[in-house]
């Protein structure tokens, strides 16, 4: 399931300059593929603070995998694009990189590296 998932990920970065995980959601969701699960996307050494949350493990491996092989990067980006996507974490912004107390949320867009 993972590389099929890693496929349908790369195909909508060919289509477009940057995805989100709501886009990347809907598309997974058209291909019938379950992303639900319990798993989050988060900084390495940043507990509380998190990029995307409640994902299946395939999800989170194939996004931590292609992160890993350097095929796609994380940007930072306001939460408008998200909220323009139809779905928002329910968290503060994080505004820094530090350790925060309670979760807080780091929007980021997905592109593919040059």
């Amino acid at each position: 399931m993972k590389n099929k998932i890693k496929e349908i990920i790369l195909d909508l970065l060919e289509r477009n300059k940057f995805v989100n995980f709501v886009d990347i959601e809907n598309e997974l969701e058209k291909n019938n593929i379950n992303f639900e699960g319990s798993e989050v996307i988060n900084p390495i050494n940043y507990k509380n603070i998190y990029h995307w949350i409640n994902i299946s493990i395939d999800f989170a491996d194939s996004i931590i995998d292609l992160k890993n092989e350097k095929i796609i990067t994380f940007t930072g980006c306001p939460s408008s694009i998200y909220f323009l996507s139809g779905k928002l974490l329910k968290f503060p912004i994080a505004t820094k990189k530090e350790q925060y107390k309670i979760p807080h949320w780091l929007p980021v867009i997905i592109s593919k590296n040059k």
